[in-house]
């Protein structure tokens, strides 16, 4: 049983590590898109320190900080958007 354990654990640990990469690798046209996923920037973020080396952090972090910062600007301007619909609603309707 432990055997079937770990074994399984290093699959699934090498499939994270492929999704992960092809994360990095999306055409950054695509930033804001996946800023909405389930599996986006945080989930992923959380994922390179289970999964990456301190080498591979330092080589692909700048990619991960620009998605990050994405992010924060797309949750930024949705609650933007929120509070002028609420003030709309409530001085104009």
């Amino acid at each position: 049983m432990n055997c079937f354990v770990l074994t399984n654990r290093q699959r699934s640990a090498k499939t994270k590590e492929k999704n992960l990469q092809s994360f990095l690798d999306v055409a950054k046209t695509k930033y804001v898109e996946s800023s909405y996923e389930v599996e986006g920037p945080n989930y992923w973020l959380v994922m390179t320190l289970l999964l990456w080396s301190k080498e591979n952090w330092n080589q692909n972090k700048i990619k991960m900080l620009e998605r990050l910062l994405i992010l924060t600007q797309v949750n930024y301007l949705l609650y933007c958007y929120i509070i002028l619909c609420y003030i709309i609603m409530v001085y104009y309707l």
